[in-house]
């Protein structure tokens, strides 16, 4: 294979120069909408506190006759809500989601597994090993409201009712920082009382007191309202956890590329510098023979 020329390197130079800009730029953008991503997941944990606090007061009083969505029974189906991206360039960030999915259905191989998942890479991951995906949605996070998210739940939820599934499942990556946004699993199906004291700690002895309220209008009517609203902002929340973990990831991605496009160049601009060195040194090497030559 014949030796690099100059000419060469220095395109070489150019392209990675111009990668490195476009590496940097994503990750300028990925900044920007991180920071409304995470005013957006402070901005909806009042209200989740509030459902939650609500819902501790109903359900130490609920019986699983006036709600099915707090009955536990023995599982044979599971529904798995998968919260992946769109688009790629994110580093480990959809393999991880996908991996920790895969782990969790491993771990009981004996029930049957329905997949509802949001985002592209999880949809084609899933349905490329032939999964039973049973519902796909791309294009979340731009269009991402409550009412998108409660539709979400009103299917696997009537599934649930109707025992098509025993169990709802949520796996997303939970955002602590930048840097750190591990994947969790999160059962959403049955209600859970102690996942949601959990929580809401200050407020574990008033709720284990099962103190009963009186409540207007009916006790059923409120729950079903009370519960809907619970799933569907814990999605919710999932998804904006996953979003701007999305775009840590990104961040962190892009700002390596970039780093390593810099030390590329500097690499590539010494071996250039070398060749011309060894080009000049060889030149006057010639011009000192031929001089030499003449006398």
């Amino acid at each position: 294979m014949p030796a690099a020329t100059p000419l060469d390197i220095k395109r070489k130079i150019r392209s990675v120069q111009n990668t490195q800009q476009i590496t940097k730029a994503m990750k300028m953008v990925a900044a920007a909408r991180l920071r409304r991503a995470e005013g957006r997941m402070r901005a909806v944990r009042p209200y989740s506190e509030i459902i939650n606090e609500f819902l501790l007061q109903v359900l130490p009083s609920l019986t699983s006759d006036e709600s099915p969505l707090i009955g536990e029974r023995e599982p044979k189906a599971v529904g798995v809500i998968v919260i992946t991206s769109d688009k790629g360039l994110c580093g480990a960030f959809n393999a991880n989601i996908l991996r920790r999915t895969e782990a969790l259905m491993k771990e009981r191989p004996e029930l049957d597994y329905r997949l509802f998942c949001l985002g592209k890479k999880g949809a084609r991951y899933f349905s490329r090993r032939r999964c039973d995906v049973r519902s796909e949605y791309t294009d979340l996070y731009r269009t991402t409201s409550l009412p998108m998210t409660a539709s979400i739940v009103e299917q696997a939820a009537t599934s649930y009712v109707s025992r098509e599934i025993d169990e709802l499942q949520l796996v997303y990556s939970h955002f602590e920082n930048i840097a750190v946004h591990p994947v969790v699993t999160r059962k959403l199906l049955p209600v859970d009382l102690e996942a949601i004291i959990g929580k809401l700690p200050h407020l574990a002895d008033e709720a284990r007191e099962n103190i009963l309220f009186e409540f207007e209008p009916g006790m059923a009517y409120l729950c079903e309202v009370l519960l809907e609203k619970y799933i569907s902002g814990e999605l919710y929340h999932g998804l904006l956890e996953s979003f701007a973990s999305e775009l840590g990831a990104r961040m962190t991605a892009m700002d390596a590329a970039t780093e390593n496009a810099q030390e590329m160049v500097e690499t590539l601009t010494l071996e250039y510098n070398n060749i011309r060195q060894a080009s000049i040194t060889t030149e006057i090497v010639e011009i000192a023979s031929t001089a030499e030559a003449m006398r």
